[in-house]
C-alpha cells in the first residue's frame, strides 16, 4: 500500500509546516495511517484481537456449516412434496437468504485482514471490497497507482475480460465471479439508498419537502413496532446468563434448559441486531420531528456517511434531481469544515491539559504547592498589575480568541510556545528555598530537564510535538496516582467549558 506515497520523513517536514494533520494531503494522511498500523500490530493487545477475531471465525463459519447443512437438507424435502410445499419452500429459501446475509456481515465485521482477490496478466493486484457502496480496488504493478472499478457495467466488464486459459487470470476470474453476487446485491441496494437520500435532499433544497403528521406517525408507527419486537427477542435472551471463568473465557448458561455454550447465543445476537434496529428508528423519529434546517444538515451527513456522493456520481447520474457540483461543493465544504473543528479540538484539548497541570500544581487551590516561586505566581504585585497566574490565563484566553477568529497554526504556535515556557519556568528556583520535599524534587526536576526542555519548545511545529511535552512535565511535578487522576478531572471539565467559548465546536 505504501507505493505511491510520500516517504514518512517528507510527511514529517509537511506536519511541521501545516501544523495540523488535518492540514496534510490526502498521500501523507495515508502514509501516517499506515506507519500507525505497523506499529500497532506489534502491540500485545492488536494480537490478543486477532487471536480471539481467529477463534470467532472459525466458530462462526463452523455455525453456518452446520446450519448450512440442516437447511439444504430441509430444502430438498420440501421440494421433494411438490406443490404442496412451495410456500413453505419460498418462505425457508427467504429465510436460508437472510442467514447468508447475516454469515457475510459476521465475517465482515471479524475480518483480520483483507486478501487479494488475485493478479491479472499484467501482475496487477486485484481487492473485491464488500462494503456498504462495494467496488473493485486495483493496484497497478508498474506504476504503484491505486483505481477502482465502481459501477456494475465496469466490473462486469472487467471479470468477461479475463482470460481464463491463464493461471493467473483464472483464479481472479473464479474468485470475483464467487464474489459477484453479493458484490451485485450491495451495489443495488447502495444505489436505492442513493436515490432515496438524493431525493430527500433534492426536496428539503428546493422547500417541496413539508413535515407533515402522517410522516412522523409512520415513523413511531415502525419505533413501536420495532420496540415490541425487541421486547420479544429481551425475553428470550433473558433466559441467557455469562458466566466468566477464573482464566478470562466466558461461557453462557441457559436459566431453564440448564444449558452451557462457549458460543454466543442467537437469542443475544437477536437481541444486540434488534437494539440497532430501534437505535435506527429512534433517529429516524427525531429526524422527522426536527425543524427544516436541521433535517438538511443530517442528509448532507448522510450523503457523506454513507458514500452516498459516490453512488451519485457513479451509479444514479441519470437519476440526479439535484446538480452533481452541488453534491460536490457541499462535500468539499464538510470536509473543509471538519478539518477546521478537528484542528480547534486538539488545540482546545492541549490548552486544557496546561491549565489542568497548573491547577493541580501551582494554583491557590492546591494543598501543596509544587511551584518555586509561589509568591510570584499567585501573588498581585503593587500598583493593580495582575499577577503573573492572572496574565498567563489571560494568555490562553487570548489563544481561545484567535480560534474564534479561525486563525492559523502559525499564528497560535508562538503564543503556545510562551505559555508552556511561562509555566515551566515557575519550577525553576533554588531548591533550598522551598519548604516540602515534593517542591524540592520538582526544583531539581526542572533544572535537570531545563536545557532539553527549552529546545523542545524552540523546535515544536506542530500540536502533536507539543502535546508530547505533557508527559515530560508530569514526570518533571512528580505527579502521584491520585494526582493524576485528579489531573485527568480537571482536564475534562476544563476541556468542556473552553469548548462553549469556541464558535466553531458549537
Amino acid at each position: 500500500y505504501q507505493r505511491g506515497l510520500p516517504p514518512l520523513a517528507e510527511v514529517v517536514l509537511e506536519l511541521n509546516r501545516v501544523g495540523d494533520i488535518a492540514q496534510l494531503s490526502l498521500g501523507s494522511k495515508l502514509r501516517v495511517i499506515g506507519s500507525l498500523l505497523e506499529m500497532a500490530q506489534d502491540t500485545s493487545a492488536v494480537r490478543h484481537m486477532v487471536s480471539e477475531r481467529e477463534k470467532t471465525l472459525a466458530n462462526v463459519a463452523k455455525d453456518y456449516a452446520k446450519k448450512l447443512r440442516e437447511d439444504q437438507k430441509r430444502e430438498r424435502e420440501l421440494v421433494n412434496r411438490g406443490s404442496t410445499g412451495e410456500e413453505e419452500l419460498a418462505a425457508h429459501r427467504e429465510e436460508m437468504e437472510t442467514r447468508r446475509s447475516a454469515y457475510e456481515t459476521d465475517l465482515s465485521n471479524n475480518a483480520i485482514r483483507l486478501e487479494a482477490a488475485g493478479l491479472d496478466r499484467f501482475y496487477n493486484r486485484y481487492w473485491a471490497i464488500q462494503a456498504v457502496s462495494p467496488y473493485i480496488l486495483v493496484e497497478m504493478a508498474r506504476t504503484g497507482q491505486w483505481g477502482m472499478f465502481v459501477s456494475r457495467e465496469a466490473i462486469e466488464s472487467l471479470i468477461d475480460s479475463l482470460d481464463v486459459r491463464g493461471a493467473r487470470e483464472n483464479a481472479l476470474h473464479r474468485c470475483l465471479r464467487e464474489a459477484w453476487p453479493s458484490l451485485e446485491r450491495k451495489i443495488e441496494q447502495a444505489r436505492t439508498a442513493a436515490q432515496e437520500r438524493i431525493k430527500a435532499y433534492s426536496s428539503l433544497k428546493s422547500g417541496e419537502d413539508t413535515h407533515k403528521l402522517a410522516e412522523i406517525e409512520q415513523a413511531q408507527q415502525r419505533l413501536d413496532e420495532g420496540r415490541a419486537e425487541l421486547a420479544r427477542v429481551s425475553e428470550e435472551a433473558s433466559n441467557y446468563r455469562s458466566v466468566e471463568t477464573p482464566d478470562g473465557k466466558t461461557y453462557y448458561f441457559h436459566r431453564t434448559t440448564r444449558a452451557t455454550s462457549w458460543e454466543i447465543p442467537e437469542a443475544l445476537k437477536e437481541k444486540t441486531r434488534h437494539e440497532e434496529i430501534v437505535a435506527g428508528l429512534e433517529k429516524a423519529l427525531e429526524l422527522a420531528k426536527a425543524a427544516p434546517e436541521e433535517v438538511i444538515e443530517q442528509v448532507k451527513l448522510d450523503l457523506q456517511e454513507d458514500s452516498i456522493l459516490q453512488e451519485a456520481l457513479v451509479r444514479c447520474r441519470g437519476d440526479l434531481t439535484v446538480s452533481a457540483d452541488d453534491l460536490v461543493s457541499e462535500e468539499r465544504e464538510s470536509l473543509s469544515r471538519c478539518g477546521k473543528t478537528g484542528f480547534a479540538l486538539r488545540t482546545v484539548d492541549l490548552i486544557a491539559y496546561l491549565m489542568a497541570l497548573e491547577a493541580v500544581s501551582a494554583s491557590p487551590q492546591v494543598d501543596v504547592s509544587l511551584c518555586a516561586d509561589e509568591e510570584d505566581w499567585i501573588g498581585e504585585p503593587e500598583g493593580g498589575k495582575l499577577s503573573k497566574r492572572k496574565q498567563w490565563l489571560e494568555s490562553l484566553t487570548s489563544i481561545i480568541r484567535q480560534l474564534n477568529e479561525q486563525a492559523e497554526w502559525k499564528d497560535l504556535l508562538g503564543p503556545l510556545q510562551a505559555a508552556m515556557n511561562t509555566f515551566y519556568a515557575n519550577f525553576i528556583g533554588n531548591p533550598y528555598e522551598v519548604l516540602t520535599d515534593r517542591a524540592q524534587l520538582a526544583v531539581l526536576a526542572a533544572i535537570k530537564h531545563q536545557f532539553r526542555w527549552t529546545r523542545a519548545i524552540e523546535r515544536a511545529k506542530s500540536i502533536a510535538e507539543l502535546g508530547l511535552l505533557f508527559a515530560q512535565l508530569v514526570k518533571i511535578l512528580q505527579l502521584n496516582a491520585a494526582k493524576l487522576r485528579s489531573l485527568d478531572k480537571h482536564r475534562r471539565a476544563i476541556f468542556a467549558e473552553l469548548r462553549t467559548d469556541v464558535a466553531l465546536l458549537n
